[in-house]
């Protein structure tokens, strides 16, 4: 696929945007300044840039799309807002002091904030052992 045929755009797959762009120099030095941005090129001409979903990218990729005029994915507000949603569900778990929570088979009685630990830990899918 020529340069000419590629259509500025930027879309949404999984959790990471695709952009792109015919090749423009000043462009790819904005996309470079972007944190965990990555450039893939799959050999057979085509070349595209992902950077992860999060509002610092999603910020920086607007402000590149008015700039440049890029075609916008809708699904990538759509999924910014539920990421959103769920840091701020997990900020909440994260500050609560107990929860409504049996876990049996410790041989013990947890603590109210050792139960809200775990509902946190266990929303995150994450914790130390």
């Amino acid at each position: 696929m020529s340069s000419q045929a590629i259509e500025p755009t930027m879309r949404l797959a999984q959790d990471l945007i695709e952009i792109h762009f015919p090749y423009d120099p000043s462009l790819i030095e904005k996309i470079k300044e972007i944190p965990g941005r990555a450039f893939h090129n799959d050999g057979n001409g085509d070349k595209f840039w992902t950077v992860p979903l999060n509002d610092t990218t999603v910020e920086a990729l607007l402000l590149i799309g008015k700039e440049y005029v890029f075609d916008i994915d809708q699904n990538i507000f759509i999924a910014l807002k539920n990421n959103i949603k769920a840091a701020d569900e997990a900020l909440v778990a994260s500050q609560a002091t107990n929860a409504d929570i049996d876990v049996s088979g410790l041989g013990g009685e947890l603590r109210s904030f050792q139960k809200a630990a775990v509902v946190y830990a266990e929303k995150k899918h994450a914790c130390f052992f």
